[in-house]
């Protein structure tokens, strides 16, 4: 794509955004004894845009 839509760089854009916001973030892991080794299980609660005033996606508690 040498010349992505304007669509693409606001998503980027948007991308960048939130990255930034949430430098602080981290994923922590530790072994489990029930689990075999090099095993990762992940979970996952997302908000998919469900503010009905702006449309927007929230993460945290």
């Amino acid at each position: 794509m040498a010349h992505p839509p304007e669509s693409h760089w606001k998503a980027v854009k948007r991308i960048l955004r939130y990255l930034k916001g949430t430098l602080s973030y981290g994923l922590l892991l530790h072994p489990s004894p029930f689990s075999p080794p090099f095993s990762i299980r992940a979970y996952s609660d997302a908000d998919w845009a469900t503010d009905q005033d702006d449309r927007r996606s929230t993460s945290g508690s």
